[in-house]
């Protein structure tokens, strides 16, 4: 349920169902599920779709060049 939300996201959720539960009854003691439920439409992830694909590319231009790095070691000690 927490797709594309970062760190920052994460804790802006749990700092919202903590509220939410605040809200409801001063004196609960536990947040339940429901609140975070609730929490979790209230507070959107930073992270689009496009911004995820960047990440992706991203991770595979590096994945691919330290292969290329090993590769190339290799080679030079053979």
């Amino acid at each position: 349920k927490a797709e594309s939300y970062v760190g920052a996201d994460i804790e802006g959720v749990c700092r919202e169902a903590g509220m939410i539960t605040l809200r409801e009854n001063f004196d609960n003691e536990m947040i339940s599920m429901k609140h975070f439920e609730e929490a979790l439409t209230k507070v959107r992830p930073s992270v689009d779709k496009e911004i995820e694909k960047t990440y992706k590319e991203l991770k595979d231009y590096f994945k691919k060049a330290k292969a290329k790095e090993i590769e190339e070691k290799i080679n030079y000690v053979g």
